[in-house]
């Protein structure tokens, strides 16, 4: 009988060892939680929008006619057209007609297999690298089918522009319940319905110049309706122009207004115009907000950036002594976003707090960045050593990065390539290297240890790259990454390397894993 009870206990305690073991594995194969609300319908903001109440409801009535019918013989696509503002598509949000709308920007450099992974991974899905574009169509059409079995899709594609039919061929296919609403400042004429949007009116443009800007203090009644008069027709009903013009000439004298006027000249082109009335909100910034609007120049139309990673470049370019705080970049970023000239918007649905800029995106209207552009043109560009190169996408020639190899000390890459170019390893004045979000990523140069002035290192989601083994002859390096990629990379470094620092972005804080400690 005793040693039936030994038996027995022993069999006991090598169940509790296996399941202690299982338990330990399943912990250990939880993943950090992922931010996954990548393709919401934009909320309306609580600015004043002049004159689009009855565009916006004459809009939602076509859409309803042109969307009306749901099977698969019915043309499923409607184009949006506005030539001279970008439309906003924040009314369809209450379209109950369909179970999911999603919404995407394409702008002028469209990365469709980018497009296709933000769908997948905010209906849950993990984040997947395709080899090409017929592979990520694939994808799509499975992940609409899926959806539209519990009812009916809207896919938005904002700001597509002239050319975009190679794109679009991939979003435009045949299922019941399935229907595609695209913008554009073009008129696409692959398209069966079109709805163009006008510019505002003159009655509502001189209403939202007057909110944005009010009349100057004991102006002249006849004064002010003439130069009004002036600046309304210059600004052609478009109400970007009207909101940025509008906050340099606030609680300016009429003199000021009047300057502007007469400083406009008759002769140029329409995108030069556009410019020219810009200007003013260049002009009057400070020379350092100056530098860091150019910077702006430097990404893609409507992307998306963490405002976190442009402050560290800004340290990076601009700090004058290795203790320089972020907080001054950060009051930068409130101040250039104060003018209009850029868009913070929060990630979550809580507004940021002071000094928390993780939980912000940076994004600025395309007019707003030809100015960045232009403005970085005008001035010498070599004697002003531009320092900044961003790269997106798989087209990146190795002669660009030979031909600025002297010059950039910042350089970030978002691309679908297993490996940088071998020529990154050259760009001997590199001090910051930002390869975030680059999913395919599976090697860095082998020669990359030999950029002893690179001392940071952004490689968020980064996880499946090999690091070369000269990587272990940079000296004081910073390394910002996730907790994944800092456990999988970089953990068994910190002895290997002289002052290496990791610091792991707390976006989001998996519990799960201090149980392990």
């Amino acid at each position: 009988m005793l040693d039936f009870w030994k038996h027995s206990l022993t069999l006991e305690a090598i169940n509790i060892c296996i399941r202690t073991i299982c338990n330990r594995i399943d912990l250990m194969d939880v993943r950090p939680r992922v931010y996954t609300n990548l393709c919401p319908v934009p909320k309306i903001d609580d600015k004043v929008h002049v004159g689009l109440d009855w565009p916006l409801m004459k809009l939602k009535m076509k859409v309803f006619w042109c969307l009306l019918s749901l099977d698969a013989e019915r043309p499923p696509s409607l184009l949006i057209f506005a030539t001279t503002k970008k439309s906003k598509v924040y009314a369809f949000n209450n379209l109950n007609k369909f179970n999911h709308i999603f919404y995407s920007v394409v702008s002028g450099t469209p990365n469709f297999r980018k497009i296709v992974q933000n769908l997948l991974q905010h209906n849950g899905f993990e984040a997947v690298t395709f080899e090409n574009d017929p592979q990520a169509a694939n994808a799509l059409v499975d992940l609409i089918e899926e959806l539209t079995e519990d009812g009916p899709v809207l896919l938005v594609l904002d700001d597509v522009w002239l050319g975009a039919d190679d794109l679009l061929k991939y979003f435009r296919f045949k299922l019941p319940g399935y229907k595609i609403l695209v913008t554009s400042r073009s008129d696409l004429p692959s398209f069966d319905y079109t709805y163009p949007l006008q510019p505002l009116n003159e009655k509502d443009a001189k209403a939202l110049l007057v909110h944005v800007a009010p009349r100057p203090y004991n102006a002249p009644q006849a004064e002010y309706e003439e130069v009004l008069r002036k600046i309304l027709k210059r600004c052609n009903g478009l109400p970007l122009l009207i909101e940025v013009l509008g906050v340099t000439l606030k609680g300016k004298p009429l003199y000021y207004w009047k300057g502007q006027v007469e400083s406009w000249s008759e002769k140029e082109t329409n995108l030069d115009g556009v410019l020219k009335l810009l200007q003013p909100s260049f002009t009057t910034l400070e020379p350092h907000l100056k530098e860091c609007f150019m910077d702006m120049g430097s990404f893609l139309e409507d992307q998306k950036i963490r405002a976190s990673v442009i402050i560290d470049i800004w340290v990076e370019l601009y700090g004058k002594s290795p203790t320089s705080s972020s907080l001054a970049y950060m009051k930068y970023l409130d101040d250039l976003a104060s003018q209009n000239l850029l868009k913070l918007i929060p990630l979550g649905r809580k507004e940021h707090e002071d000094g928390f800029y993780n939980e912000l995106l940076v994004t600025q209207h395309d007019v707003l960045r030809e100015l960045a552009i232009h403005q970085s043109k005008q001035e010498a560009v070599l004697e002003r050593k531009r320092h900044s190169l961003v790269i997106q996408g798989d087209n990146y020639p190795d002669d660009l990065l030979l031909s600025q190899r002297e010059s950039v000390r910042f350089l970030s890459i978002s691309t679908v390539r297993s490996e940088l170019p071998e020529t990154t390893a050259r760009l001997n004045n590199l001090q910051f290297l930002d390869i975030s979000d680059c999913l395919g990523l599976r090697k860095l140069p082998l020669e990359i240890g030999r950029l002893d002035k690179l001392k940071k290192i952004s490689m968020n989601k980064c996880w499946k790259c090999e690091l070369p083994d000269s990587v272990r002859n940079l000296e004081n390096l910073e390394v910002k990454c996730d907790e994944e990629t800092e456990m999988v990379l970089w953990k068994g470094l910190e002895e290997k390397m002289i002052n290496l620092n990791v610091q792991v972005e707390e976006t989001e804080h998996n519990l799960n894993l201090l149980r392990l400690l």
